[in-house]
This record gives structure tokens, C-alpha cells and sequence, in this order.
């Protein structure tokens, strides 16, 4: 029996009693943590009806948490996409290249302000609730002392290229305090994220996006320049820190910035594999619009990194179901007795990727030209064919985030050093050669060919720890389906493309099915989790 099956099954056995005792057993857990009954369902090892109920809740929270978490990187997307659309717009393809310049080393340094400490906020509060405020305390005053090192490294960086007369000191501290913000948001936020109270996160993120998108417009029917967009994301960031901050103190806790020692420690201990990590990650997406801005200049600073921005918005999409289900899979991997079920998700979850990331990117591929016409201009035109070699990372990034919140809910974080150091160093090789003798179209090329490099040794960590999945069932026969898919496309060079899209997807997935990718089973099940759900939804909503 699936896992999908198994939630159809436990969602229909109670319909109508299930609500209140979920109430009542959660009560009596955030009551009585020290009790004998378990702190949550995917810990229990009961049998009959009440751990049916109980795994009801725990599915029926993540898929609630997904939809919210969802929802909130849905807003995340929109702006993103509105704000590139409006920048390359308004500044054109040479004046586009030195802002992502900016934005670029601001990525960078991001990484060094949050540390990975976000992550690890959120897994240890998920298991230990008394534990919240001294580690906010302590997230939050690192959080501003790295800030202010970001902001030194930040000005001293741009003496290193060549040099600009939109780019200024002023210019970069602006753009560090910026993200700042964000990153103070995002420690908040965890908080949110790990009393699934996935809203709170929703709410302060669409006052920020909100007001992005807003200062934004007005910038560009202002006319106030190139500086304008940093301090309107100052302002907006800042606006969502307080929001977030206001409602930390109100329902939950407050959050004085008392330096604890032991906590600071810990958080370091525990985050700096991550961090580096990440800063070798985000050093790894933003190393080739260096090498552009050394070896070329800033339009094809634009025409590679004018696609890649797009991609690295479609990632809020894995991220938003994987956030929320990093409680649960932190629960999962931290007994024993759920490792199976640990495992069972591992395999689904790099199956569907495969299933639906590849269509998705065989569709895009096909219509890149227009895209690109569309959301950039005429002056981005040439960026069509490093578009068309980029979205193929989009496999390998979904992959990657996956794998790297495997990775940390089994506690063995430390080999992200590994894979994205090799990625890193991918990336420096190739960029010295490529994007020297080939400009952007180089740089595309890198970018996927590293990419590669950290999925494997991601995937290779990850099944040494939970065991090597069905390779045919998750990758091979999809891909196999997947070529079906592009040939098809191909072949009806003639035809009006939009047509035969839909009767392509459709096939593409009847070819699955025959292949037995997955079963008639697991369709039933979603369809029917998603409509017990709206159910108990709206129908809660209407009594």
C-alpha cells in the first residue's frame, strides 16, 4: 500500500469525529509535553482508530502548511517575476546588468548574515517549543553583527571590478541593510514555521512583496532612477521586520536581544556547515556574473543573468512544500520507528519531482522566444538561447533543494560543505574557461554542467544514509517519456505549438501510467486526500 493510499484510508475513517478529537489531542499535547502521550502523531506507535486519527492530523497539517507555505511563496513569485520585468524595462539591458551586479553580491552576503541559522532555528524548535525565544534572541543579534561584517565586505568588493558610476559605497550598504531585513524576517518567521502557523509567515511577506511591488511602479512612472529600487526594498523589508517582530511579541514571546552565550555557541556549532554551504551555493549561482562583469561587460551580465533570475524565482515552488514539511521530516528522521515512512517519502518525492519537472521544462523550452519577447523587450532577444540551456537547471535545482532538507533533517549537514564545495569549484574551472571564450552562452553552459556535479553528490550522501532508490521507476522511465514528449513537439514544427500542448502533456503522462511510473491507486488517493480536505475545509467554514 502507498503512502498516498494510506492517507486515503485514514482520512476515511473518520469524517466527522476526526475534528474534534484532533482538537482535544492537540490541546493535550502543547499542554503536556512531559506526559506519556507522544509530542506528535508520526511518533506514535498505538494502532487502531486513534493513530489513525492521529496520522490524520499530522497529513492534514502538512497539507494545510503546504497550501499556506504555498501560497506565501506564490506571492514570493509574483513579485520576483514583476520586479525583474519592471527593472530590465526600466533600465535596459547595459544599466540591468551593473543593478544584478549589486544584487548579486547582496545573494552572496546573504548567506553570511543568515548562517544557515534559520534552518536550524526551525528544527529545534519544532521538537523543543521552550527553546524559542533564547534561540531567537541569540539568531537575531547574530544576524545584525554578521550584518554589519556583510556590509564592510560589501563596500570593499566593488574595488575590485571595474569600476561604475551607478555603483557606490552608499549604493551597497543600502543594498546590504536591505536584505538585512529580510533575513531578521526570516529568523522571526521561523518561529512561525515551527509552531505551524504557516499565516503569520504568509502575512508578513505579502506586506513586504506588496510594497516592493508598489515602490517599484512608482519608481518607474517617476522616473527616480537607478538608487531608487534599493531604498524601496530597504523600506519594504524593513516594514515586514516589524510586522513580524509585533506579532512575535503579541502571540508568542518577547525578544529582547540578550546575548546567551550558550546559545549563540550552539547556533554556531550547529549552523556554520550550512552557511558554508550556502554562501558556496550562492557563491556558485552568482560566480559567473563576476566572471561576465571581469571578462565582458554588463549587457551580457544581462543576457545571462536576465534568465537566470526568472529560474531562480520558478524555485519557490519545491521550497514551499519542502519548508513545510521540514517539521515532520525532522520528526520522522529523528525516530526510528518512522525512518520506513522516512524513506517511502524520500522515493515519492523524487519521483513526482521527475514527473513534473520535466514536462515543465520541455514545454518552456519550446516557448522561450516568446517569453522572452514578452517579459524583457526587444533588447533581451539574444538571451533567448541562454534561456533555453538554463531552464534544464530547473530539474537539477528542485532535485538539490530536496536533497539538502534530506540532508539536515538527518543531521548529517556537514557534507553540504562537500557537494557544493566540488559545485564551486566546478563552476570557478568552467567560468575561467567558458565564460571567457564564450560569453554568457558559456556561463549558461557551466552553470547546468555544476549543477549537475552537486546533485550527485547530494543524491550519493543522502542514499548512503536511507539506502539507494528505484532508479528506473524515478528517472529512467521519466526521462524515457519525457523524449516522447520532446519529439513530438519537434515534429510539429508546422502546427501552431499552443495546440498541441495540452494532447502532448496528457500523452506524456499515459505513457507514465503505462510504464507504471505510478498507479491508478495513487491517483484515487490524491484526488480524494485533496477533496476530503477542501471538505473539511469550507464545510468547517460553513457550520
Amino acid at each position: 500500500m502507498t503512502c498516498f493510499k494510506q492517507i486515503m484510508n485514514v482520512l476515511l475513517v473518520q469524517q466527522d469525529m476526526a475534528h474534534d478529537q484532533l482538537k482535544i489531542k492537540r490541546n493535550l499535547f502543547l499542554s503536556a509535553p512531559k506526559q506519556t502521550i507522544p509530542q506528535d502523531p508520526l511518533a506514535h506507535n498505538g494502532s487502531g482508530l486513534e493513530e489513525n486519527v492521529e496520522k490524520s492530523s499530522a497529513h492534514l497539517r502538512v497539507a494545510k502548511n503546504s497550501v499556506l507555505s504555498f501560497i506565501t511563496r506564490t506571492v514570493d513569485l509574483i513579485c520576483g517575476i514583476v520586479s525583474v520585468v519592471l527593472v530590465a524595462r526600466y533600465l535596459g539591458v547595459s544599466l540591468f546588468g551593473e543593478y544584478a551586479f549589486v544584487r548579486s553580491v547582496v545573494f552572496v552576503l546573504v548567506s553570511l548574515m543568515d548562517f544557515g541559522m534559520a534552518r536550524i532555528l526551525v528544527r529545534e524548535v519544532s521538537v523543543q517549543k521552550n527553546v524559542a525565544a533564547r534561540l531567537v534572541n541569540s539568531t537575531l543579534l547574530l544576524n545584525i553583527i554578521l550584518g554589519l561584517i556583510a556590509c564592510g565586505i560589501a563596500v570593499s568588493v566593488i574595488y575590485f571590478f571595474p569600476a561604475s558610476r551607478h555603483i557606490t559605497p552608499g549604493i551597497m550598504i543600502i543594498a546590504v541593510v536591505s536584505d538585512l531585513f529580510m533575513v531578521m524576517t526570516h529568523t522571526v518567521s521561523g518561529v512561525f514555521v515551527a509552531y505551524e502557523n504557516f499565516i503569520l509567515e504568509l502575512i508578513a511577506r505579502t506586506i513586504s512583496r506588496s510594497l516592493i511591488i508598489i515602490t517599484f511602479f512608482a519608481i518607474v512612472l517617476s522616473d527616480l532612477g537607478f538608487a531608487s529600487f534599493f531604498y524601496a526594498l530597504t523600506v519594504a523589508n524593513l516594514t515586514a521586520l516589524v510586522f513580524a517582530l509585533v506579532i512575535l511579541k503579541l502571540k508568542f514571546f518577547m525578544t529582547p536581544l540578550k546575548p546567551n552565550m550558550g546559545s549563540i555557541i550552539y547556533i554556531l556549532k550547529e549552523s556554520y556547515s550550512i552557511a558554508i554551504s550556502i554562501a558556496m551555493l550562492q557563491g556558485q549561482n552568482n560566480i559567473f556574473v563576476f566572471f561576465l562583469k571581469l571578462f565582458r561587460d554588463p549587457v551580457e551580465v544581462s543576457l545571462f543573468q536576465a534568465p537566470n533570475r526568472l529560474i531562480q524565482q520558478i524555485l519557490i515552488v519545491p521550497q514551499s512544500f519542502f519548508l513545510a514539511y521540514v517539521p515532520i521530516l525532522s520528526r520522522m528522521a529523528s525516530h526510528e520507528s518512522r525512518f520506513a515512512d522516512l524513506v517511502q517519502v524520500y522515493h515519492n518525492m523524487l519521483k513526482y519531482i521527475m514527473i513534473f519537472t520535466l514536462p515543465f521544462c520541455i514545454v518552456t523550452y519550446v516557448f522561450v522566444p516568446d517569453i522572452v519577447l514578452l517579459v524583457f523587450g526587444h533588447e533581451f532577444v539574444p538571451a533567448t538561447a541562454s534561456f533555453r540551456i538554463l531552464i534544464w537547471a530547473v530539474i537539477l535545482l528542485f532535485v538539490n533543494i530536496f536533497l539538502d532538507f534530506m540532508i539536515t533533517a538527518l543531521k548529517h549537514q556537514n557534507v553540504l560543505i562537500i557537494s557544493t564545495g566540488l559545485c564551486l569549484c566546478v563552476s570557478g574551472i568552467l567560468g575561467m574557461f567558458l565564460v571567457n571564450q564564450f560569453g554568457y552562452i558559456g556561463a549558461s553552459w557551466a552553470t547546468l554542467l555544476a549543477y549537475s556535479t552537486m546533485a550527485l553528490v547530494n543524491f550519493y550522501y543522502v542514499s548512503k544514509y536511507v539506502g539507494m532508490i528505484q532508479l528506473g521507476q524515478v528517472i529512467f522511465k521519466p526521462l524515457a517519456s519525457a523524449g516522447m514528449l520532446m519529439l513530438i513537439l519537434h515534429c510539429v514544427q508546422g502546427v501552431n505549438r499552443s495546440l498541441v500542448i495540452i494532447p502532448g502533456v496528457m500523452f506524456y503522462f499515459c505513457v507514465l501510467y503505462l510504464l507504471k511510473v505510478y498507479s491508478r491507486e495513487e491517483v484515487t488517493a490524491i484526488v480524494d486526500f485533496i477533496t476530503n480536505l477542501l471538505k473539511k475545509k469550507w464545510g468547517g467554514r460553513n457550520k
